[in-house]
């Protein structure tokens, strides 16, 4: 799945509690495999109508070429900045 989130914290503590109907709650998407930033909403979503119209392999690869830098990422700890108490508790 691809898609675009001012809130990337929240976004995956959505699909980890299912707490939204879709697609991501009927094929049991909940992790997070890769992901970009941008400096504005719009050229994020230019990069995403990019990516989904790849084939499957190059958007494979590009998950595995940057797997070791979101390891690193994830590994860090980091702080929820202005959540409500909803998404406090939530793991992340």
């Amino acid at each position: 799945m691809v898609g675009v989130t001012s809130d990337l914290a929240g976004r995956v503590w959505q699909h980890r509690s299912k707490a939204l109907r879709g697609f991501t709650a009927r094929y049991d998407v909940d992790q997070l495999v890769w992901f970009e930033v941008h400096e504005t909403a719009p050229a994020a979503i230019q990069r995403e109508k990019q990516i989904k119209e790849w084939k499957r392999a190059w958007k494979i690869n590009l998950i595995e070429r940057d797997k070791s830098a979101l390891d690193r990422a994830l590994s860090k700890p980091f702080r929820l900045i202005g959540r409500t108490d909803r998404h406090r508790s939530s793991p992340v």
